[in-house]
């Protein structure tokens, strides 16, 4: 960061802070106005930065992140304003000519140039000299003009709004007001002798000594005549601009247009980052008609229909363009075009503006010309009166942004005016539109209860009905609406705020705005309405287009017409790769390798840190202590860094050198030679191309890659590689090979292993050599060499010339590797850091690009034999209580592929409760491969050609007349039938869906009632999207397709559309109509067969995954749970109470047992649901089998197809709610059941082999645990220990493996319903991510996951064993929207398939007292009345006495 300081030396201006700090704390400690007030005060503006000769701008010139994001989809339009050659003009037809050439250019673009204007070319080249010797005299002769006094008549400045602006201008500007005559008051200048050179040099007079001129006779003569040749040339102007207007020539000067000439001497010097500031910014001129002057240097653009284009200076003549008074006079007919300067790298440009602003410091009075109004052309404007107008303008600056109300806020707690937007307090909005209908007994209510707001500020537009009041000195005061106006009002966080954070550092936020001053002439048409809809509408769409600074609205246009995979693929069919570019002399960078805005943002505040990574010297190796000094370095660097170089590594510098010369031999040789080499086939033991991940990443990087596979011995097919640099590579990979071995061996001592054991592991297989060719790149700070990244492998050798780039981050710093003669970098891979779970550290990296170039290097990534199914996860040795596991394991093929962990990425975004806005603003720099869709969606729509068919679009203004109201409905019901989407035009936007209902029950043949009966108009509800602008549209959607499924959908959408429905198997673009509606008949206006929807669903046989799978973004009706379930869920209170945790340790002692019977019984009479820990089962297992039921779920669903049935005689099933057919809703999981019966032993072959031997384990202990639970719960009863397992409870059991996905709508559905279990005991393992209740006392508790506990719960045989001493508790599972949850539950059945066997109360628990509660009952019976009735019916009521 750098600060300001006042000094004559301009090297003292800028002093550095020691160097860049990172972008947060920069954040923290960026004060903007204090660097803005310490730059205004050196009074040296941006000249004096270039005489310093600063290489980088400071931060108060770089515009926002969303104006350079713009620009890189910005090309100007290759057309020009019109050149009017205005000679001649007193020849009656020549000049009407002139008049209505005039006419078109002031009408059509605002903006034109003339030639033959009257005005001496050696007056315009003296003006522009004498401009340009006033800005580069000496600062201190400037001095004495340098203020922000907008009453001098003569001021030099930079920027006359630079703390009004949300980024300064590369510019300084001299402004000299001169009188209506065209005259200078000389009064206005200081006669000191030091003032002689520059008022001489002003009128370019022969090279005399300064004290022989006379100061009063000589300083403004050139300023003077060129004064008063422009107000001639006004004159002419006004004239046939009045005429053009169809008035008389003097009519504009009649109203005084012509007054007020104000002279702007704008001096942009060279800058040094022209990409990140510009000369002056986009705005329009606040006056009547403004008439340039440029030198030859180029820079102004004109935005014309929505492109910028460039006004090339053409000798001799100047720029006229009609300024915002002149465009409101005229009532629309003239146009005010918006304009801006780039800044450039050559210079200076000179420009001198000379604005036509009227009488400014009168209050006359402008509106549009009686003579240009009517009753067809009424007035668009109101009037204004002029001073005001003035003063407005120069408090609000070009951009038009006066102070905001948090700036104004913070002023009056006497805090810095940004001090308030820096804590953020102005970071989050919401808009809330409330409708207020009329009630019939309003003194019983009220509209809103009385309430102080909890954020920090509100702004309120009500509309003329009042109602609104505050309370102030504890009495009632009414707030009447005022008609323009806002209520804005103090929430209780900004009453607080001076106490608690005025000690704390405003951060750097910039454009951050609650709200701008509102066009209110936009809100016009709300005011003309009787619908309160209307101009909240109105409201929302201003502020929504304000705040966003029109960066959607670009980007999307551009996004629109850019077709990046098509710049893509014709760059990919080149095969001459990025050295193909530069060979072609390319002097802008194609727009495929740009990085996106906000990374490039990122680097304007980012500097190299000055550290380096080790260098480690590995000579001497043999020697045990110089053995054990390297060892521990080498643990240093691989665990802090992850990054280190070696030196001394045995590898000849004659072989290093002529790797590199063979790489650049190879890169540099004829296009054709390489060709046969160009591929992205990855089969492909040796292969040439640019960027593996093309077409897959944001931005292309600036580099051409051959890439080698070679095998774990080091050798290589000398037959597959090129000649040119064969022999070198095949020796070159032996040595690395061997070098590589050496590296595992001190990995491996680091860790504290055995020497080879990271090479038994195979670490040292699947030797890869990638040869990267960076050219020099002719705007290097707008892409990278390489991406930030982290290498996947195990470990990478990286050899580079003596080019530097390479970059790795370091403690959230870039730190650059700067090259070392006859050094190795060597860095750690994800492989690496999962096997020694973290101990070692793979870390970030990128190649920057480069003006100077080649950049050579070589990564040897040694990657594990990547083509076998070897398992790898966390060294066994390297993992203990202390120290778990922190990765699970992965398979290496797999891992090639699918690296990336979907579940985690949702998890992820959906835990910042950010949304895609978040994304947007965070600026990542990569596209999130979670909103990616899936390749058949991407395939099927590069097949589906779009449908040119227009959707119906249905006029209700005219529905009152019999004739026209049947055609209406004839209209609806067709579109109805064949569209089921319609638009509509209705203008009563009051009451519109009632007519709209009206037809429907009209159409559906239904009684005028029935549709209301249906509750049709209730429960109606608003969804407002946002849609962000989005960096791969080609990869995503806004919305999947989908049916809606309720009754009716009433769509608004603003300009920029994106809607498509489809119609004959096509899309069809749905295009917005200003102020139309979209209408689309849901589904249940439509018929709904559940039962043939189930049977569909069902017989996909792919389950809910495979719902998930095919990216359903709404749960299907089926799944839906019925109305008073949900409103039940509403009312419901979670209970916090804590469920019995049972410790099993100690069952072996007398005393210990005893304890854990008691607890024991008080849970299972008390909750019937308890949680056991130390209970056995190895917690390795259970990782195990969670995960072994994990992967069975989530492979292919034809494999999975072969198990799928409802048939419950099978041993094996696997299938979605069992009760589907019979359930009000079905639950959101798929289940794999898997029954041990009494009858039929299971054959463990029957089990899926992706899971048999684990589960066959799993099931070995569960089933013991199972018998000391029953001995317990015996001992609980009263009875002997092995009373239960005498009656065979423990006998019959099925272990049922739920697999429960991400819901997009777990609101809407359950995971599982509430319900008993139909067994005696059950105990369930579930993974961390939770989601199971159980209802206790009426309310839902939650039953929080234990790592390596199990959840036991009493089934509905059990409590009636136990004559309901023991209660069997209903629980149910909650959909989420993380996935996915894994149980496995084992339910204790019994003897199910036994006829004989009958169970009741047991005979010891009942007596008189205690008579029995049940019938005595089969197990068979039972199951069959809970099968016929579904899950949620509690079976053992059906055999209650």
């Amino acid at each position: 960061m750098f600060r300001f300081v006042s000094s004559s030396n301009s090297s003292e201006r800028i002093a550095a802070s020691g160097g860049q700090e990172t972008l947060g704390k920069a954040s923290l400690e960026y004060d903007r106005t204090k660097e803005l007030k310490a730059f205004d005060e050196t009074k040296a503006g941006v000249k004096g930065l270039v005489d310093d000769r600063l290489v980088k701008i400071p931060k108060i010139f770089v515009r926002p992140a969303e104006e350079l994001a713009k620009e890189l989809n910005c090309r100007p339009a290759e057309v020009q304003p019109p050149i009017i050659d205005i000679g001649g003009i007193q020849g009656l037809d020549r000049r009407k000519e002139i008049v209505n050439e005039v006419r078109l250019a002031a009408a059509k673009w605002g903006f034109f140039q003339v030639v033959e204007h009257g005005i001496p070319l050696t007056v315009l080249e003296e003006m522009i000299e004498g401009v340009r010797l006033f800005h580069e005299q000496d600062l201190e002769a400037k001095k004495e003009f340098y203020s922000r006094d907008s009453t001098r008549t003569v001021r030099l400045n930079t920027n006359f709004d630079l703390f009004n602006s949300r980024t300064a201008n590369w510019r300084d500007t001299l402004i000299i007001s001169v009188s209506a005559s065209g005259t200078l008051n000389q009064n206005e200048f200081p006669v000191k002798a030091r003032l002689t050179c520059v008022l001489a040099r002003l009128e370019i007079l022969p090279r005399t000594t300064c004290h022989d001129l006379n100061v009063q006779a000589l300083g403004w003569d050139v300023v003077t005549a060129y004064a008063k040749h422009v107000q001639n040339l006004g004159d002419t102007l006004f004239q046939l601009l009045s005429e053009a207007l169809g008035l008389k020539e003097d009519h504009l000067k009649s109203m005084e247009c012509t007054e007020g000439l104000r002279a702007v001497c704008h001096y942009y010097p060279a800058c040094p980052e022209p990409e990140l500031t510009l000369g002056t910014t986009k705005h329009s001129d606040p006056l009547f008609l403004t008439v340039l002057l440029q030198n030859q240097i180029s820079g102004l653009q004109v935005l014309y229909e929505d492109q910028w284009v460039d006004v090339r200076p053409t000798p001799g003549a100047l720029v006229i363009n009609i300024g915002d008074l002149l465009q409101l006079i005229t009532n629309d007919q003239l146009k005010s075009n918006k304009h801006r300067v780039l800044a450039s790298r050559v210079g200076p440009r000179i420009s001198v503006a000379c604005f036509f602003s009227g009488p400014v410091l009168s209050s006359k009075v402008y509106g549009p010309i009686d003579e240009l109004i009517s009753e067809g052309n009424p007035p668009v404007y109101r009037e204004i009166q002029l001073d005001k107008y003035a003063a407005k303008f120069a408090s609000t600056g070009l951009e038009g942004r006066g102070s905001t109300l948090f700036e104004l806020s913070a002023e009056a707690l006497g805090l810095k005016p940004r001090q308030l937007e820096g804590l953020e307090c102005a970071k989050g909005c919401a808009f809330v539109c409330h409708y207020y209908p009329a009630c019939p007994q309003p003194e019983l209510t009220l509209r809103a209860s009385k309430h102080a707001d909890r954020l920090f500020l509100t702004v309120l537009m009500q509309d003329k009905i009042s109602g609104l009041q505050a309370l102030r000195e504890n009495q009632r005061v009414d707030v009447p609406p005022i008609r323009g106006g806002f209520v804005v009002n103090i929430g209780n966080f900004l009453q607080v705020v001076r106490i608690e954070f005025e000690p704390l550092p405003s951060n750097i936020l910039l454009g951050i705005i609650l709200m701008k001053r509102a066009n209110l002439a936009a809100l016009r048409a709300g005011d003309n309405s009787q619908s309160q809809n209307v101009s909240v509408h109105q409201f929302l769409q201003l502020q929504v287009m304000q705040l966003s600074n029109g960066v959607q609205e670009t980007m999307v246009k551009a996004t629109l017409e850019y077709d990046r995979t098509k710049e893509l693929k014709a760059f990919d069919e080149t095969k001459a790769g990025v050295k193909g570019l530069v060979d072609d002399g390319l002097v802008k960078i194609p727009k495929i390798f740009v990085r996106p805005a906000e990374e490039l943002a990122k680097e304007l505040n980012c500097r190299p840190a000055e550290v380096q990574p080790p260098i480690i010297d590995i000579g001497g190796i043999q020697g045990l202590d110089r053995r054990k000094e390297i060892v521990n370095e080498v643990k240093i660097a691989a665990a802090k860094w992850g990054f280190f170089q070696v030196v001394e590594h045995g590898i000849p510098l004659t072989v290093l050198e002529e790797m590199i010369e063979g790489v650049r031999l190879f890169h540099e040789q004829d296009l054709e030679a390489k060709k046969e080499f160009y591929s992205r086939d990855s089969t492909r033991s040796v292969r040439l191309n640019t960027n593996s991940d093309l077409f897959n990443s944001r931005t292309a990087n600036w580099r051409d890659t051959l890439l080698i596979w070679v095998s774990a011995s080091g050798t290589l097919d000398p037959n597959e590689f090129p000649a040119i640099c064969r022999d070198v590579v095949t020796a070159y990979a032996k040595h690395v090979q061997n070098l590589g071995n050496t590296l595992f061996q001190l990995l491996s001592e680091a860790l504290g292993l055995r020497e080879n054991h990271l090479k038994s592991m195979e670490c040292t297989e699947g030797l890869k050599m990638a040869c990267h060719y960076y050219p020099a790149c002719p705007e290097p700070e707008l892409t990278l060499g390489t991406t930030k990244h982290s290498d996947p492998g195990f470990v990478t050798v990286l050899l580079q010339n003596q080019i530097s780039g390479l970059q790795i981050l370091y403690e959230d710093q870039w730190v650059d590797v700067r090259p070392t003669p006859g050094a190795l970098v060597i860095n750690i891979g994800d492989l690496l850091q999962l096997i020694s779970n973290d101990q070692l550290k793979s870390n970030k990296h990128r190649v920057l690009a480069n003006r100077v170039g080649p950049r050579i290097s070589v990564a040897c990534f040694f990657s594990g034999p990547a083509l076998s199914s070897k398992v790898y996860g966390p060294i066994v040795e390297l993992i203990s209580e202390g120290n778990p596991p922190v990765y699970r394991e992965v398979q290496l093929d797999k891992y090639s592929v699918e690296s990336y962990v979907r579940d985690k990425e949702l998890k992820a975004l959906d835990e910042t409760k950010a949304g895609v806005k978040g994304l947007v603003d965070a600026g990542g720099a990569k596209f999130p491969r979670i909103f990616i869709r899936p390749p058949d969606e991407l395939c099927a729509d590069l097949n589906h050609n779009k449908n040119r068919c227009q959707l119906p679009i249905i006029d209700l203004d005219v529905m009152q007349s019999g004739d026209r109201r049947k055609h209406t409905v004839d209209a609806l019901r067709d579109a109805s039938k064949k569209w089921g989407f319609f638009q509509v035009a209705y203008s009563m936007l009051e009451n519109w869906e009632v007519p709209c209902l009206s037809y429907y029950w009209r159409l559906l043949g239904s009684n005028q009632d029935t549709l209301k009966a249906w509750n049709v108009q209730k429960n109606a509800h608003l969804c407002d999207h946002y849609y962000p602008a989005c960096p791969r549209p080609e990869l995503t959607l806004g919305v999947r397709k989908h049916a809606d499924p309720l009754f009716l959908t009433v769509l608004m959408q603003d300009e920029i559309g994106g809607l498509q429905v489809l119609h004959e198997n096509q899309p069809v673009d749905v295009p917005p109509i200003r102020g139309g509606f979209v209408v689309n008949i849901r589904n249940f206006l439509q018929s709904y067969e559940r039962d043939k929807e189930l049977k569909a669903f069902d017989d996909t046989k792919a389950g809910v995954k495979g719902l998930v799978d095919a990216g359903v973004a709404k749960i299907p009706r089926i799944f839906i749970r019925p109305a008073d379930e949900l409103g039940a869920d509403l009312n419901h209170q979670k209970n916090q109470s804590q469920l019995p945790i049972i410790d099993l340790n100690g069952i072996q002692t007398a005393d210990g047992r005893k304890h854990i019977v008691d607890t024991l019984r008080n849970a299972s009479e008390k909750w019937g649901f308890f949680q056991v820990v130390n209970h056995g089962v190895p917690l390795d297992l259970m990782d195990k089998t969670s995960e072994s039921v994990n992967e069975f779920h989530e492979q292919d669903a034809e494999v999975k197809k072969e198990y799928y049935s409802r048939d419950r005689s099978k041993s094996i099933t696997f299938s979605t709610s069992n009760d589907l057919y019979t359930s009000t809703s079905a639950a959101w999981r798929d289940t794999l059941t898997i029954s041990l019966k009494t009858a039929h032993p299971l054959d463990p072959y029957e089990l899926p082999a992706i899971c048999r031997g684990t589960m066959l384990d799993y099931i070995e202990h569960v089933r013991e645990l199972g018998s000391t639970l029953f001995e317990l719960l015996s001992e609980a009863l009263g009875l002997k220990p092995r009373h239960l397992e005498g009656m065979e409870c423990a006998k019959g059991c099925a272990f049922v493996c739920h697999y429960y996905p991400a819901c997009p709508q777990p609101e809407l559905t359950l995971g599982a319903r509430k319900h008993a279990d139909p067994s005696f005991l059950t105990v369930l393992m579930q993974d961390e991510i939770g989601g199971l209740q159980v209802l206790h006392e009426n309310q839902w508790v939650d039953v929080p996951p234990i790592r390596g506990g199990f959840v036991v719960n009493i089934g509905n045989f059990l409590q009636v064993l136990s004559n309901d001493k023991y209660k069997s508790a209903q629980h149910r599972v909650l959909s989420n929207h993380v996935g996915p949850r894994i149980s496995v539950a084992c339910f204790f059945t019994g003897s199910i398939n036994r006829p004989e066997r009958r169970y009741g109360p047991i005979k010891e628990l009942t007596s008189e007292e205690n008579p029995p509660l049940y019938r005595e009952f089969q197990l068979s019976e039972y199951i069959a009345s809970i099968t016929s009735k579904g899950l949620t019916k509690s079976g053992k009521d059906y055999f209650k006495l």
